[in-house]
């Protein structure tokens, strides 16, 4: 398939398979690259050091942020 193929079937996708498609081209660019691995790394260890939040904590600060109309 050409780039002028790619671009005609983009074009003709649908809103939620553009974004979709959005997103993992900028998936496949970001998980080589450098920078992008030593920040999640970093992520890694924080959340290894205890600074992360559970399931459920996140649950109840949606649930409050609804509540809020936020």
């Amino acid at each position: 398939m050409s780039v002028q193929d790619l671009k005609r079937e983009i074009e003709a996708s649908s809103e939620e398979d553009k974004l979709f498609l959005l997103a993992f081209l900028q998936h496949i660019i970001r998980r080589e690259d450098a920078a992008h691995k030593k920040l999640l790394a970093e992520r890694v260890k924080e959340m290894q050091a205890g600074n992360k939040v559970s399931l459920s904590q996140v649950k109840r600060l949606h649930e409050a942020l609804e509540a809020e109309g936020l």
